[in-house]
């Protein structure tokens, strides 16, 4: 399993290694391995990929958008479809599925 940003050719995560300290994985749902980035920052908006390696390749792609980001004094954690705990960071919005036509 492994975390990619499209146009990269490094990956962020594979497996529990990371590239740097800003990422890691969450797995407090079994079923599912989340990318958690911390810091965020506009420059990080774009296109990510979530690969698995079984019998044959599988690709997952979402893009993220970071609408706003404010420091709070403790990390948010929250159920909400629409958002995402990052550290200290709060950003909503930020990651949608889509289908890539030219990886299917």
């Amino acid at each position: 399993m492994s975390w990619w940003r499209e146009g990269s050719l490094r990956e962020l995560t594979v497996g529990h290694q990371v590239a740097s300290q800003r990422y890691s994985i969450d797995k407090s749902d079994p079923r599912s391995w989340t990318l958690v980035i911390r810091n965020v920052t506009p420059s990080d908006a774009g296109n990510y990929i979530c690969q698995i390696n079984l019998s044959k390749l599988k690709e997952k792609f979402y893009r993220l958008s970071v609408l706003r980001t404010f420091k709070e004094n403790h990390a948010l954690e929250t159920t909400k479809q629409d958002s995402t705990k990052l550290n200290d960071e709060y950003v909503k919005d930020e990651a949608t599925p889509y289908k890539n036509m030219s990886h299917q």
